[in-house]
C-alpha cells in the first residue's frame, strides 16, 4: 500500500515501512540510465500528471492531489521498481499538476545539460512520433474514437455504416487532434469531413446543423453530454461503432533510452492489471452514461428514421403492448405493496396487544 505524506509543501507517495526499513539497491541498477541514476542518487521520481483528463487524469480541487487511473498506475510503477530493485524503501513518487496546454513541456529535453523537469508524464495522451525531445511508452490504456450526433440521426448513421448512404453526409473534427487521422483513414474520402479549431467551435456547428456528428475520443464526447456543453444534451448520442482507438502512453524524455525500456517492461508485465484499471477508469465511465430522452421534447426530424432508444407504440413488440409495464416499474410496485403489508402487520399486532391488555384490565376488576 502507497499513501500520501505532505512535505515542504508538496504531495509524495511514499512507502509505509520507509521509517522501519532501510535497504540499499541492487546491482541491477544501469549507470547509462540519467533517470535511473537520478533515483539511485535521489530516491525521487518527478511525475507531472494531467489536471483536466478525467478519468485518466485529474486533480480533486479540494485535497490538491491527483486522482483517476495514473494515481493507481504511479502505485504500479513504484511496486515493480522495487521488485526489480530498481529502488529502497525510501523512494518516494513527486507529483505535480500539469495544465493541457504546458503538457510534455516539463517533461521535453531540450538541453543535454539541463534535464527536464519531469522524469514521467501521465494523462489521456494519444501516443504519436512527431513530437521533439519526447518519447511515448507503449499504451498504458486507450478510448475508441466515435461520433455524437443526433438520436434523430441514428438511422441516417445506420446507413453511413452499412455502406448504403455516403453522399451529403458531414463530420466535424478538431484540426490536427489524433481523432482526424482514424476519420480519415476509416471514412477513406467516402464522406465529407470538416475542420474546426477548438471543441467549442465543433459543438456549435452540430449544434446549428452545419455537421451531421463529431468525431473524437469517446471520453471527451461523453464529457460534453455529462457537462451540459451542448444544449439540450438529451437529445444527443454517441454512436455505438468506433472509428479506431486512442492508445494512452506515458511520456518519457527522449534522451533515455534505458529508462524507455524500463518503463515498457513494467507495461508488458502488467498488462492484466492495466486491463482491470482500463475497466474501472475509462470502460466502465463510459459505459455507464446513461442519457434518457423523453419523446415529447425531441425536434421534429421527419424522414430521419428511429429516435435514439425511444419507443412509441407504434413500435413496441406484440408482448410490450400487452404489458405496457416497464420491468423497473414493476420492482417500485412490489417494493410499495411489500410495504403496506408490512405496515398492515404492524398495526394488526399493535391492536392485538391492545385487545389483550384491555381484556385483562377487564378480569381485575
Amino acid at each position: 500500500m502507497v499513501s500520501f505524506i505532505i512535505a515542504t509543501g508538496s504531495i509524495f507517495f511514499a512507502n509505509p515501512s520507509v521509517i522501519a526499513q532501510e535497504s540499499t539497491f541492487q546491482e541491477n541498477t544501469n549507470n547509462s540510465s540519467r533517470i535511473l541514476n537520478k533515483i539511485e542518487n535521489e530516491n525521487i521520481l518527478n511525475w507531472g500528471y494531467s489536471n483536466g483528463n478525467f478519468p485518466v487524469s485529474s486533480e480533486d480541487n479540494r485535497l490538491q492531489k491527483p486522482t483517476g487511473l495514473c494515481v493507481d498506475l504511479m502505485v504500479l510503477l513504484e511496486s515493480y521498481l522495487k521488485d526489480e530493485g530498481l529502488i529502497n524503501n525510501g523512494f518516494k513518487i513527486k507529483p505535480e499538476s500539469v495544465r493541457y496546454q504546458n503538457r510534455f513541456d516539463g517533461t521535453r529535453i531540450t538541453d543535454p545539460s539541463k534535464p527536464p523537469k519531469f522524469d514521467i508524464e501521465c494523462g489521456a495522451n494519444t501516443t504519436r512520433e512527431d513530437e521533439e525531445g519526447i518519447v511515448f511508452s507503449e499504451h498504458f490504456a486507450n478510448s475508441k474514437t466515435k461520433i455524437l450526433i443526433l438520436k434523430s440521426k441514428k438511422k441516417l448513421f445506420n446507413d453511413v455504416f452499412d455502406g448504403k448512404k455516403w453522399n451529403n453526409v458531414n463530420i466535424g473534427i478538431i484540426n490536427n487532434s489524433t481523432s482526424e487521422a482514424k476519420v480519415r483513414t476509416f471514412f477513406a474520402n467516402k464522406i465529407s469531413i470538416q475542420s474546426f479549431e477548438t471543441k467549442k467551435e465543433a459543438i456549435e456547428a452540430l449544434k446549428s446543423g452545419e455537421i451531421d456528428g463529431f468525431a473524437n475520443d469517446e471520453i471527451l464526447l461523453t464529457d460534453i453530454l455529462k457537462e451540459g456543453e451542448i444544449p439540450n444534451s438529451q437529445e444527443y448520442v454517441i454512436y455505438k461503432e468506433k472509428l479506431g482507438l486512442e492508445p494512452y502512453g506515458l511520456v518519457l524524455p527522449a534522451d533515455d533510452s534505458t529508462w524507455e525500456e524500463t518503463i515498457n517492461d513494467f507495461i508488458r508485465n502488467n498488462q492484466q492489471k492495466l486491463d482491470k484499471l482500463q475497466k474501472k477508469y475509462i470502460d466502465d465511465y463510459v459505459n455507464d452514461y446513461v442519457n434518457p430522452v423523453s419523446l415529447e421534447n425531441l425536434p421534429n426530424n421527419s424522414g430521419q428514421g428511429t429516435v435514439g432508444e425511444e419507443k412509441t407504440p407504434e413500435t413496441l413488440d406484440p408482448e410490450e403492448k400487452d404489458n405496457p409495464i416497464d420491468p423497473g416499474d414493476w420492482k417500485i410496485i412490489w417494493q410499495v405493496v411489500s410495504g403496506l403489508l408490512l405496515l398492515g402487520l404492524v398495526l394488526e399486532t399493535i391492536y392485538l396487544i391492545k385487545l389483550k391488555q384491555g381484556r385483562q384490565g377487564q378480569k381485575k376488576k
